[in-house]
């Protein structure tokens, strides 16, 4: 029977009697601290008493010549670990192929190398196992494994080069810590298997159309599908064992065997060993019969895969058919972290039948929780919100309570940790047959220096404000160049360009439009002289740098050019002028993790410090999120729905990280008066869709149904197959902003049977969807529209700028009034 050193008391009382008899060197080394050994102290079969080893006294660290890549990076991260605890610095060396040699010089020995010590050292390990055992002249280091040796190398660094001891050329090393009996688990064996990879049934896995008939669309599979396809094809390739036997499927059904899981798979063990992580946290575990790859997000499981893969190519032994065993130590857990700046250091939801679903990178270093489990419900959302105030937590808004579902923003000063905390219940996703999105607790955490929380004057309800105009909203007109429709269309621009003019003669801009395909347009240019005359009509005079053209916020929707062109344009051009001031910019965009899927873009979010410095006095940017509630005079900008918000589903595209807001506008008593929301004689609501796909459009029903209603909506996508005939049902708008040109949307709404799906919906909202009385196109003019204290005033819209005359004509079963269709 192996003999065992595991009682404290004994282990205490050798190190301190040993230590005088078994010093190596002059220096006194203190003693090693209490172990660290991330899960392998239970392999441990004998554990001799310390010795001090003056680490100044050896040459050279010798690895086998024959080593991967990975091994010698592992031997480089060691030498680095010992040369900051003693400032030693011991070089790595690869060692010469050929018999066992005896060196007279002291070296610190790593793996199977070719020295009389190593050989004698691993003799006296059973079957597998690995040893650190110190001799006259040699650290020997290593295992039967190459993988083993560096379990032990990592067993040597938590012990013996971490803590708080002051630095030494000296260290406290135990004479001889053996491993012996390991048992190991057979991957691959004689040219076959032994374990079924599964991956989670969540994932989406096909390629797809982006605007194809097929709702469930998306550009290409999700990252841990691909990852896991890629990991059988190496493991194949790397041991050539017949790739045929290993089983290749999802978790929906029970495990019939041995198992490899790759991410967040419904397995028990995956659930039970993933809690024992931070969401910066990734780990192998091997237990029960499975090999686990954890990780709660997809930027973890990228560093989980780099981790297995080191773990297999260094636990590669030969076989008799010409290929690669491989062989990995059973009961055992290898973790690593990320390095992102994420906040990670709060109360987390907690409570019977709520379980961590999944974590998520959603851009900015903000990090996505989801809970879920039955548990979940309204109580256990104000039940978690209670344990953030205990903790020093401050509302910093009002709760919003839409549809079922609970939001609240909270900060910590102390810790400069922002969090936003939803219940997200989904209220009517039986109603809309809707069975996509999970009942969930969900938070979003982030540092406050890296996503400023929103001022308390923006999420201020009881603003006051004087009017001095008319609310209106304009859509300006895009240089679309030359226009056809069908294979002879050429667009010079797209584009989303919507203004928005408060009482107080502030203005809201949502998007914009892009450069054109052949040539830079001049539509920024265009933009500030809407507004510019938009000021003159409501100031009676021109802009000055004591009353410059105030735009209180721009709001950018998504990453598409099409929609943040002209906001680049604009700021470089305007951005010192000092007739112009630019407040902030509100936006919430993707992270690469979550777009990998997708095709997409990342030119605003990478270039913000940029695009920040064209702006007088530097741009403000605030990250929004669903459930917030903005305030500008008499605008109140409600967040319906943001990218964070898709997850644990996949993008139907990048159009679906496009941001909803519900716009509502309050018109107040006469010009000149003091207002406030109190005063509002009547109220209009539109909904800015932005480029919202169909799953957008289902998230968006399944979250609040009916409640959706709003007197106008800025249609999806340009008209090009963007969201569903079920959202605008529920909408009901009166007035439909179509953002793009007259001769596009005149050749895609008259075919109820179109072959294509976009077309049949242009048709069915121009012509079946009885609340619509005016649909308002991108194009001819800068078509506005004023909001009185009646309701919209739909017989004096105007040209923002030009003032020209309006001219009437018919077409089928529309009027088209310039750039305005309107039905007979």
């Amino acid at each position: 029977m192996k003999t065992r050193f595991f009682a404290i008391f004994l282990i205490i009382a050798m190190l301190v009697a040993a230590l005088p008899l078994f010093s190596c060197g002059e220096e006194e080394a203190p003693a090693p601290e209490a172990p660290q050994t991330n899960g392998v102290d239970s392999m441990i079969d004998e554990l001799l008493p310390a010795v001090s080893v003056d680490v100044s006294k050896y040459t050279s660290m010798i690895y086998a010549s024959s080593a991967t890549a990975s091994f010698k990076q592992s031997v480089q991260e060691f030498y680095d670990a010992l040369k900051s605890k003693t400032s030693v610095a011991v070089r790595p060396a690869a060692d010469r192929q050929g018999f066992p040699e005896e060196i007279e010089e002291p070296e610190i020995l790593i793996g199977n190398v070719n020295r009389v010590e190593t050989v004698s050292a691993l003799e006296s390990i059973q079957n597998h196992g690995w040893i650190i055992q110190i001799t006259d002249r040699k650290i020997v280091i290593a295992g039967t494994t190459d993988y083993l040796t560096l379990v032990a190398m990592d067993y040597f660094a938590e012990n013996y080069l971490t803590g708080a001891a002051a630095q030494s050329k000296a260290l406290s090393v135990n004479e001889k810590v053996l491993a012996s009996d390991i048992q190991m688990t057979a991957l691959a064996q004689d040219g076959s298997f032994t374990y079924d990879m599964v991956y989670s049934s969540e994932l989406w896995t096909k390629k797809a159309s982006n605007n194809g008939n097929d709702e469930n669309l998306s550009t290409n599979p999700e990252y841990p599908y691909d990852m896991a396809t890629d990991l059988k094809r190496n493991l194949a390739s790397t041991t050539r064992a017949t790739a045929s036997t290993m089983a290749f499927k999802d978790d929906a059904d029970a495990a019939t065997g041995n198992e490899l899981l790759v991410g967040m798979v419904d397995r028990s063990e995956v659930r039970a060993d993933i809690q024992k992580l931070s969401a910066k946290e990734y780990a192998v575990s091997i237990r029960n019969g499975k090999i686990m790859l954890l990780a709660s997000n997809d930027v973890t499981l990228k560093a989980s895969y780099e981790l297995f893969w080191m773990m297999v190519e260094n636990s590669l032994t030969a076989n008799e058919r010409g290929g690669s065993d491989i062989l990995l130590p059973v009961d055992y857990m290898k973790k690593g972290e990320v390095d992102r700046n994420w906040a990670t250091d709060f109360p987390k939801p907690a409570g019977a039948n709520i379980s961590l679903h999944e974590t998520g990178d959603i851009g900015d270093d903000s990090l996505l929780y989801i809970y879920t489990g039955e548990g979940v419900n309204r109580n256990a959302f104000v039940e978690y919100c209670a344990s953030l105030e205990a903790a020093g937590y401050v509302l910093t808004a009002n709760e919003t309570q839409w549809a079922g579902s609970s939001f609240r923003s909270y900060v910590n000063e102390n810790a400069g940790i922002s969090l936003q905390v939803s219940h997200q219940a989904h209220s009517n996703a039986v109603a809309q047959g809707v069975d996509y999105f999970p009942n969930s607790l969900r938070v979003v955490s982030a540092y406050t220096q890296n996503a400023q929380p929103l001022p308390a004057e923006m999420t201020d309800p009881n603003r006051t404000w004087v009017k001095i105009t008319e609310p209106m909203i304009t859509s300006y007109q895009l240089d679309y160049g030359t226009v056809g429709y069908g294979t002879d269309i050429t667009v010079n621009t797209w584009g989303n360009p919507y203004v928005m003019m408060q009482e107080d003669g502030s203005f809201v801009i949502f998007d914009g439009g892009s450069r054109g395909s052949t040539t830079l347009t001049n539509d920024h240019v265009h933009l500030y002289k809407v507004m510019k005359d938009l000021y003159i009509r409501a100031y009676g005079k021109e802009p000055t740098s004591a009353e410059p053209i105030r735009i209180c916020a721009w709001v950018l929707t998504h990453e598409h050019s099409d929609h943040y062109g002209i906001f680049e344009q604009f700021l470089k051009t305007y951005g010192y002028d000092s007739t112009v001031s630019i407040d902030c910019l509100l936006y919430n965009f993707v992270s690469d993790a979550e777009t990998y899927n997708v095709a997409g873009d990342s030119y605003i979010r990478t270039n913000l410090e940029v695009l920040s410095g064209y702006v007088r006095g530097g741009l403000r940017v605030y990250k929004i999120h669903t459930g917030q509630t903005l305030y500008f005079a008499n605008l109140q900008l409600d967040v319906l729905y943001t990218h964070e918000d898709m997850a644990p589903y996949h993008f139907g595209c990048f159009n679906d990280t496009s941001t909803v807001i519900r716009s509502t506008y309050l018109t107040t008593h006469p010009k000149g008066d003091a207002s406030g929301a109190a005063d509002a004689v009547n109220v209009e609501t539109c909904i800015w869709l932005g480029d919202a796909e169909r799953i957008a459009s289902k998230w968006l029903r399944s979250m609040y149904g009916e409640g959706l209603k709003a007197d106008m909506v800025q249609y999806a996508h340009h008209g090009i197959g963007g969201s569903e005939p079920a959202l605008y049902q529920l909408i009901q708008p009166e007035v439909v902003w179509w953002p793009y040109c007259k001769e596009f949307v005149l050749g895609t709404i008259d075919d109820p049977n179109d072959s294509w799906w976009g077309n049949r919906m242009n048709y069915m909202v121009t012509y079946e969807l009885e609340s619509v009385k005016m649909i308002i196109v991108a194009d001819v003019y800068n078509t506005t529209l004023v909001l009185t204290e009646n309701g919209p005033d739909y017989d004096n819209i105007f040209d923002a700028v030009e003032g020209r005359d309006i001219v009437v004509d018919y077409t089928g079963d529309l009027i088209t009034v310039g750039a305005v269709i309107c039905r007979k």
